[in-house]
């Protein structure tokens, strides 16, 4: 909620007090170099605020960046509300196409800038200049003038109403995005500019309103935080169905950027006086100045004693007050006390809190961390899977729990952002109630120089490492990695080793394609293809002995290529025709030093894997039906690699026809899969899956399917190879694809060309894509070319948990729309009660205006309605999958 001043106020305002304004024209350029220093928590809390009242930085968000005149002065129009201007300038270097020209002209005319001959638009601002403006635009124009006038006068008038403070600019200097911003959120507080008369006397006093009251009608609110949607200083809180909530001093308020790490902090919010909610907005929050924080780690605690919490700094024990009433919170959730196993992990953290700036603590936050690498994401449900620890990790929001993501800044994400092969950093609360996952992308590559065991440390290339609890068990305790090996290990939140990436002794699962073996040489080598679990064929050497099958003997070049080969002829003779999956370790020079190719024995069925364990196959060409994420009462595939290879052995050649995927991949509406299924784990995971198809081209899976709705269509010529590049939206970001020729476009109806607001899918191959699937035909005039009946329709192919609804919109609700898909007989919609749908929709809404053949995203109280609109009404495209809303498109 924003208020500002209208056009006509703000006009009338500045117009009484234009005397002051000094012409830029006469203004001596600043010759010194600008000093770019800035308090750096006064610039954040400015930020914080700019954004909470305006929605964005108005003068940009690079705190270096020097401000040109008409940035500062298109800032401070935007800062007062001033609509911007269109139409010719009286200054003569402020061309009609300059991009800040409305905002010169509103300047001018609202008296913030005299009339001259030039402005000098592009020149870089000083600092008095700066403030000239933003006196002039607060109405302190008259007063400046009986103070000495620009610039001492205007120095002296922004001094005495605090426009100054966390400043410290000479005269001479120019103005950065940082200084601007801290001018900015002084202004927000300083008392607003009246004239007063006295017997017909003038005088000029400070009133008693302020500008951030003045102009976006605000009240503050200061107290602490004591509840937000998801956690509490209060035992076993509910949890609140509806996101964006926060309790200050137990009242609840909306806020939309509400967060588990507000909980205890005071804070200063702001609201609209006009807002006679029952729960009332809060459009901006500060962080108060009273909080302090004090951070001990894992390492360093001692115990907790009474009133009191004890800890080492450099080997002497040191002790913080706690407040007699002090509140444990672990992992985001209040938890009743403290207990050791909160902290007995090495990475574990402490973070004292007191928020009224007395010497005493009334808050320990835990944080504790697990580490794994996502092997899947599940966006639909909501489910990740982890490799390490093997666990799937439910993250559906609602009454029982929920999530929180974050990038490696610590910025918050979406769950779509999240890919296979991340690193992430887990935090459980006690009662399982809140999740919060964060990447972690820091790591450590180098030769183990030694190893401590029992210590929690490692040396890397001769720096040592702490190493948290399950490193020091999964890795360390069971010999996978040893002295002299080379890894690459991921660095956890608080610098500790927490898993590993890749190491000597680590094998790693893939197709053997082919062997060759070169003589060329005097030194022989033997090579390999392998189809690897990256989805690439890549080619190995071996190493001049190799490991084969767990063999104590090893293998010379010339042995190693007779075994592989006997091997790779023995699969490819079988008349069921199965491909070879092995395992293989490679040593630092990425030779393979070990080779193992699968038994048929199920004797270990459910044992725990690791590099060291023999490859078993538990299936062989299975016929295996497809449900909830794996074979039921057989083998589940939340952790799989799974590859299709085509069944005839003659496609086998062609590298093209191997894809590598997850169980997403995967239908519950079909017939069995005919599948191998190697190394089941003890949660019943397998760990490699073949699938055979049998047509290696248009098979049971699809490489892609998400859904891209195209706004750009050019001829292009990417690899000397002609085609389209289709510029598109998907998953709230634009990516750019290209099409080959050679491709054809298919719907049911026959073939089409594809133009700007299709709505498609993509098989890819090599970057390029290989197939098109049409689920919306924008040029066809109707609204989904291959629905069914009541504008419902799945895909035209096997996979049908996608499916879509489309139709005109009548009317929406906060996560709800209403559509019809009825017609009359002159082709208009009708929106009676038996023709009206009720639909759920999530926040990923792309808007393609047919007038401007753009797309934008928009929020589902922008969509336009037939309540609003009548037959100009929106037409929507809804994506569900397995029945739950993915995505929704609009036309207009």
């Amino acid at each position: 909620m924003k208020k500002i001043l209208s056009l006509l106020i703000a006009l009338s305002i500045s117009m009484m007090f234009s005397a002051g304004a000094v012409s830029f024209a006469q203004d001596a350029a600043a010759e010194a170099e600008s000093s770019l220093k800035y308090d750096a928590k006064a610039y954040d809390r400015a930020l914080s605020l700019m954004n909470g009242l305006l929605d964005e930085a108005v003068f940009g968000d690079a705190p270096g960046q020097l401000l040109t005149r008409a940035e500062f002065v298109r800032g401070v129009a935007k800062t007062f509300g001033v609509p911007e201007i269109e139409g010719s300038s009286i200054y003569s270097d402020v061309k009609e196409d300059h991009k800040y020209i409305g905002a010169i002209n509103a300047a001018y005319l609202s008296g913030w800038i005299s009339e001259a001959d030039t402005f000098n638009p592009d020149l870089q601002i000083t600092y008095p200049q700066a403030l000239k403006i933003v006196l002039c635009a607060a109405g302190y124009g008259l007063l400046v003038d009986t103070k000495g006038g620009f610039p001492t006068g205007y120095m002296t008038v922004a001094n005495s109403i605090g426009l100054l403070k966390s400043i410290t600019m000479a005269d001479a200097d120019l103005v950065s995005s940082a200084n601007a911003t801290i001018l900015f959120y002084n202004l927000m507080f300083a008392p607003v500019f009246e004239i007063v008369s006295w017997g017909g006397r003038m005088e000029y006093e400070k009133g008693k309103e302020t500008y951030i009251e003045k102009i976006y009608d605000a009240y503050s609110i200061e107290g602490i935080v004591t509840a937000t949607e998801h956690n509490s200083i209060l035992l076993d809180a509910p949890f609140k169905k509806d996101s964006g909530r926060i309790a200050i001093d137990g009242i609840e308020y909306k806020y939309e950027d509400s967060d588990i790490y507000l909980l205890g902090k005071s804070v200063v919010a702001y609201c609209a006086k006009e807002d006679d909610s029952l729960i009332k907005q809060v459009y901006c929050l500060l962080l108060g100045r009273k909080n302090e924080e004090m951070t001990i780690s894992a390492e360093n605690f001692d115990k907790i004693g009474g009133e009191y919490i004890q800890y080492y700094v450099d080997n002497r024990l040191q002790k913080a007050n706690l407040d007699s009433a002090y509140k444990v919170i672990y992992n985001g959730r209040r938890v009743a006390v403290f207990e050791d196993y909160m902290i007995e992990d090495i990475g574990a953290e402490i973070r004292l809190l007191s928020n009224n700036g007395d010497d005493e603590y009334e808050y320990i936050f835990i944080d504790s961390y697990a580490y794994g690498i996502i092997t899947s994401v599940d966006y639909v449900n909501g489910y990740i899977a982890f490799k390490t620890p093997s666990q799937l990790i439910d993250l559906t929001e609602g009454e029982e729990h929920a999530s929180y993501f974050r990038n490696d800044k610590g910025n918050r994400i979406e769950i779509y952002e999240l890919v296979k092969d991340t690193a992430m950093a887990v935090k459980t609360s006690a009662d399982g109630r809140i999740y919060e996952l964060t990447v972690i992308s820091d790591t450590a590559t180098g030769l183990v120089t030694a190893v401590y065991e029992g210590a929690n440390e490692l040396e890397i290339d001769g720096k040592t490492y702490k190493v948290s609890n399950e490193f020091e068990k999964n890795y360390i305790d069971t010999g996978v990695i040893a002295l002299g090996d080379r890894i690459n290990a991921v660095i956890g939140i608080h610098g500790e080793i927490a898993l590993l990436l890749s190491s000597a002794a680590e094998t790693r699962y893939g197709l053997l394609h082919d062997v060759k073996r070169d003589t060329s040489s005097l030194e022989r080598k033997t090579y390999v293809k392998i189809l690897t679990d990256a989805g690439k064929f890549e080619v190995f050497e071996l190493a001049k002995k190799i490991t084969a099958d767990g063999a104590e003997a090893m293998l010379n070049y010339n042995d190693a290529y007779t075994y592989i080969s006997g091997k790779l002829a023995e699969a490819q003779a079988d008349s069921a025709g199965p491909v070879l999956v092995i395992k293989y370790g490679t040593n630092e020079n990425g030779l393979i030093t070990m080779v193992d190719f699968a038994s048929n024995d199920t004797s270990n069925f459910g044992k725990v894997l690791n590099a060291q364990d023999a490859l078993t196959r538990y299936y062989k060409n299975a016929a295996l039906s497809y449900r909830n994420a794996g074979f039921p009462s057989k083998v589940m595939l939340e952790t799989s690699t799974i590859v299709s290879v085509p069944q005839d052995i003659n496609d086998r050649d062609d590298e093209d026809n191997y894809t590598i995927g997850t169980y997403l991949m995967l239908s519950s509406n079909i017939g069995n899969y005919t599948v191998d299924v190697y190394d089941v784990d003890e949660t019943g995971n397998a760990a490699y899956v073949v699938i055979y198809m049998a047509d290696a081209e248009t098979g049971k899976m699809a490489a892609y399917t998400d859904n891209y709705m195209i706004e750009k269509v050019a001829t292009a010529i990417v690899d000397d190879e002609t085609g389209f590049k289709l510029q598109c939206w998907t998953n709230n970001k634009f990516e750019t694809v290209f099409m080959p020729d050679s491709v054809t476009v298919n719907k049911t109806s026959g073939s089409k060309t594809l133009v700007p607001g299709d709505i498609v899918r993509f098989t890819m191959q090599k970057g390029k894509v290989k197939r098109v699937y049409v689920d919306y035909d924008y040029s066809s005039g109707v609204h989904v070319s291959d629905k069914k009946g009541g504008g419902e329709f799945n895909l035209p192919n096997a996979q049908h948990y996608i499916s879509f609804v489309s139709g005109k919109v009548y009317n929406v609700g906060s996560n709800t729309i209403l559509i019809s898909s009825a017609e009359d007989a002159e082709g208009n919609t009708t929106f009676t009660y038996e023709d009206i749908r009720p639909y759920s929709i999530n926040s990923n809404i792309a808007c393609f205006d047919s007038a401007t053949g753009e797309i934008r995203t928009i929020k589902i109280e922008n969509i336009h309605t037939y309540k609003g609109y009548g037959q100009n009404a929106d037409t929507v495209i809804l994506r569900s999958d397995f029945g739950i809303p993915k995505s929704a498109f609009i036309i207009r």
